[in-house]
């Protein structure tokens, strides 16, 4: 079992409220009570998502049916496009993947959706099957190189200086990602 780190907090402001609450000839319920809520308010938060910080709980099922809900708000914030992802330059001239469009709340979501499926296809063995999903280390790289590994993304040219570099670019991130998980289901059901 993975302990995040909301998940260790949870549990050292427990230890701690619990510590001064029992403590004797103390009047500690000034101390104890902000500590309760504090504990509370984490705990709850940690459970809101238990399966963000694992993956080995959720299902293929429950990730696409996230990406459903994602594709869902998506379309309700629609003037801001759709969401996307596609591989840019970084600043110490590496590449990395730009993720984008439909609004903060909604890209913000995305990303912590394909993270939590990256993470899902390390602890599934799938991502074992392909070197380059091997090597990342990066939960979110590694689940946008698999819907590449999918033909779920198309590959763009960039000439530059005399040579052409090539980025991956993924237009409707949420559908390709829905593909992708009734892909892993279906190699599931298949292994299972």
């Amino acid at each position: 079992m993975v302990i995040s780190t909301d998940g260790w907090l949870t549990i050292v402001v427990g230890v701690l409220a619990l510590a001064v609450s029992v403590t004797p000839g103390v009047q500690t319920w000034w101390v104890a009570v902000p500590l309760w809520a504090v504990f509370s308010v984490v705990l709850a938060r940690w459970m809101r998502q238990p399966d963000e910080s694992g993956a080995t709980t959720v299902s293929w099922s429950d990730i696409e049916a996230r990406f459903k809900e994602l594709e869902a708000l998506n379309l309700q914030h629609k003037n801001e496009g759709p969401v996307h992802a596609f591989q840019s330059d970084t600043a110490d001239e590496d590449t990395g993947w730009y993720v984008g469009g439909g609004g903060r709340d909604v890209t913000e979501a995305a990303k912590r959706l394909c993270r939590l499926a990256g993470r899902k296809l390390k602890r599934s063995g799938i991502a074992a099957q392909y070197p380059r999903l091997a090597r990342q280390r990066d939960d979110l790289s590694r689940w946008l190189f698999f819907l590449v590994e999918l033909d779920q993304a198309t590959k763009d040219g960039v000439d530059g200086q005399g040579k052409t570099t090539y980025y991956y670019s993924i237009q409707f991130l949420t559908q390709a990602s829905l593909a992708a998980c009734v892909e892993c289901l279906r190699r599931e059901i298949r292994v299972a």
